[in-house]
């Protein structure tokens, strides 16, 4: 993004009701000294990308993409990984990305790691339609509810950018019923900006297994994903990604298998499929249905206008990320006056 669109871009932050400690995080990401090269804009960011066959397809066609996950950071010493969304460090590099895009043409497909959202986990997470967020004095749940929170973070920035959100996760997670998501949902409805569902087969698509599949979206062409129901010659697999056993008690239990791992990595045909689509996505112009920007306004005066009455999720530890910011040797605040608008103490804790 250059000047104006990162102008623009704040000024739609603050016209969706983007809570303010979001805006000051996206602010302080924003003022941080660039490494010589990395000016490309990106037309497609592939987050929780496993082995990136989204991203690959897209450079392949045409469009700069990047791949975002875990896997692809090395470990340090005390140290948590680069591209660990769950660290300060990790979101950070992935709000970046975002305001390296290419405005209002953006796609962001987010693969959310689902291993604690489905039926799978249910006897560790305790996770129901009633209780979603689970047991959460369980860390793996702990962690995967930060992750679902920080990932509405960068789909409502995906918005402000004028591009289109995609999620996906196994048929049966639970994952839309965390309660950001579910905020996020209701808040873009209130400017009648809808999120989507589609169900496909991800055998249709060259998966190895049936693998039940469901999609949201911003937008209503994610339903070109959906090849139709399975033919007789297309259900027969020889892969089993599920055990079941009865336990002493007399209880039916079932657990994933070595090969359910697999199952993970989208084929080239399913990338392929979903690269295009972004042609649609972008010539529907997402950006127009948002709010009117502020025009009688600088992005400085909404700042101190805004309040702090909508703070984050405690779980989303967004202070830490903060406090990461204000230390920053590369954090270039760009004059007196906004220096002066950040708060001396930060709105969180």
């Amino acid at each position: 993004m250059g000047p104006h669109e990162l102008d623009l871009f704040f000024k739609r932050l603050f016209a969706l009701r983007c809570p303010k400690v979001i805006i000051l995080l996206v602010l302080l990401v924003s003022w941080m000294e660039d490494d010589e090269g990395t000016q490309m804009e990106y037309g497609l960011i592939e987050y929780f990308s496993g082995v990136g066959r989204v991203a690959q397809m897209a450079e392949m066609g045409g469009i700069h993409a990047v791949a975002y996950d875990f896997e692809y950071s090395m470990p340090k010493v005390g140290k948590r990984r680069s591209m660990d969304m769950n660290s300060s460090a990790g979101l950070v590099l992935a709000i970046k990305l975002i305001l390296r895009s290419r405005f209002n043409q953006l796609v962001s497909l987010f693969a959310t790691c689902c291993s604690s959202w489905t039926p799978v986990n249910r006897g560790t997470g305790k996770r129901c339609i009633i209780t979603p967020h689970g047991d959460e004095q369980v860390p793996s749940v702990r962690k995967s509810n930060k992750l679902v929170s920080r990932s509405v973070i960068l789909m409502l920035l995906t918005v402000a950018s004028g591009g289109t959100i995609l999620l996906e996760n196994p048929s049966n997670s639970l994952i839309a019923l965390h309660d950001r998501y579910v905020w996020l949902v209701q808040l873009l409805l209130s400017f009648q900006i809808y999120m989507y569902k589609t169900a496909f087969w991800m055998k249709k698509h060259g998966g190895m297994t049936w693998k039940r599949t469901w999609m949201w979206g911003s937008s209503p062409h994610i339903e070109c994903l959906d090849l139709g129901p399975l033919l007789p010659a297309e259900k027969p697999t020889e892969v089993r990604t599920t055990k079941t056993w009865i336990d002493k008690d007399g209880k039916k239990r079932w657990q994933g298998t070595d090969q359910l791992k697999g199952t993970q990595r989208y084929t080239y045909r399913f990338a392929a499929n979903v690269i295009r689509l972004v042609p649609h996505f972008i010539a529907a112009k997402p950006y127009e249905a948002l709010p009117p920007v502020s025009k009688d306004h600088t992005v400085l005066e909404l700042f101190n206008m805004a309040s702090y009455e909508d703070t984050w999720d405690p779980c989303c530890d967004l202070e830490d990320v903060l406090i990461y910011l204000r230390g920053s040797k590369r954090l270039r605040i760009p004059n007196d006056a906004w220096r002066a608008a950040l708060p001396k103490r930060l709105p969180l804790g």
